[in-house]
C-alpha cells in the first residue's frame, strides 16, 4: 500500500478486472534522467551483462547452488 512518501500516487478504479493507474509526482519525475542513464548504460554493456549472467548460471549449475 503506497504511503505518503510514495513517489507514485495511484488511482484505483472500481471495475472488474481491477484497474489501477500510477502517476509520478514532481519529485518522482526528477528520477527520469537518472533512470534513463541507467538504461543507456545497460544497453551499452548488454554483451558483458549477458556474459556475466551466463557465467553465474554455469557456476550455479556445476555446484548445484545459486551463485
Amino acid at each position: 500500500m503506497p504511503g505518503t512518501r510514495d513517489p507514485r500516487p495511484r488511482t484505483v478504479h472500481p471495475v472488474m478486472p481491477p484497474h489501477v493507474e500510477y502517476t509520478l509526482t514532481t519529485m518522482g519525475r526528477t528520477l527520469l534522467g537518472v533512470v534513463g542513464g541507467l538504461v543507456t548504460w545497460a544497453e551499452h554493456n548488454l554483451d558483458q551483462i549477458d556474459a556475466a549472467r551466463a557465467g553465474f548460471d554455469a557456476r550455479a549449475a556445476r555446484t548445484g547452488a545459486p551463485g
